[in-house]
């Protein structure tokens, strides 16, 4: 088994303003942000596996609006 280190990286994202944004009445923000992670999981997938520079990623905290941008 290989030696494994970790380190925690947060990551930015944009929404796509018609397919991540509320659908429904009672959408909450979460809603919204399971939709658009659905939308950028096969950009982390991409990101990590066998024979590609990270082994494995696991999601910490769900996605929140950043109020920064």
């Amino acid at each position: 088994m290989p030696i494994r280190w970790r380190i925690a990286v947060e990551l930015t994202f944009d929404i796509d303003e018609e397919k991540d944004v509320k659908q429904y009445d009672d959408d909450v923000d979460e809603d919204v942000a399971r939709r658009a992670l659905r939308r950028v999981r096969p950009a982390l997938n991409d990101l990590v596996g066998e024979g590609k520079a990270f082994a494995h990623y696991h999601i910490i905290d769900g996605p929140k609006r950043n109020f920064d941008a």
